[in-house]
């Protein structure tokens, strides 16, 4: 190998380590009480590990890559949306991949519950259940919905939707 090749390879092989090294791990409940002060903490390539129980509220993660994983196992971790009327998860123009695993999804009202705009998504092992757009939508209608993105959707289950 070139002396050439050899240095873009340990060039590549110190990128890699260093973004490892910058990736932390964040824990809801006992650091954070919710998870969107998880995800607004959070930085490229973190783990937000979510402990078991029912969180109201309506995630928005904008600009990064992150995973957000149930603490141990699949656990029931519920995910009510504060505002029905909003999607219960918005992802958007993330600077790499987003990993959501584990969730239950379940009471949106808006017509697209997890909304993906320029990014890249998996969505593994999680249950949607009970979300159900307005009567009269002013678009189309979505338990996932995405634009201008790469989506993964595997191993899921949707109840009622």
């Amino acid at each position: 190998m070139s002396s050439i090749g050899r240095y873009v390879k340990a060039l590549l092989l110190t990128f890699f380590l260093t973004s490892l090294a910058n990736a932390v791990t964040l824990d809801v409940a006992s650091e954070f009480p919710t998870i969107q002060s998880a995800i607004n903490s959070a930085g490229d390539g973190d783990t937000i590990f979510v402990t078991t129980g029912m969180y109201v509220e309506n995630l928005v993660c904008r600009g990064k890559n992150l995973s957000i994983l149930p603490e141990t196992g699949l656990t029931d971790i519920r995910l009510v949306p504060a505002n029905p009327n909003e999607s219960t998860i918005r992802i958007e123009a993330t600077t790499g991949e987003v990993l959501l695993r584990g969730l239950i999804v379940a009471d949106g009202r808006s017509e697209i519950t997890v909304s993906i705009d320029s990014s890249v998504v998996i969505i593994e092992q999680c249950i949607f259940s009970c979300n159900t757009p307005p009567a009269e939508p002013s678009g189309h209608t979505a338990v996932v919905g995405a634009s201008n993105s790469t989506v993964s959707v595997t191993h899921n289950e949707f109840y009622e939707n």
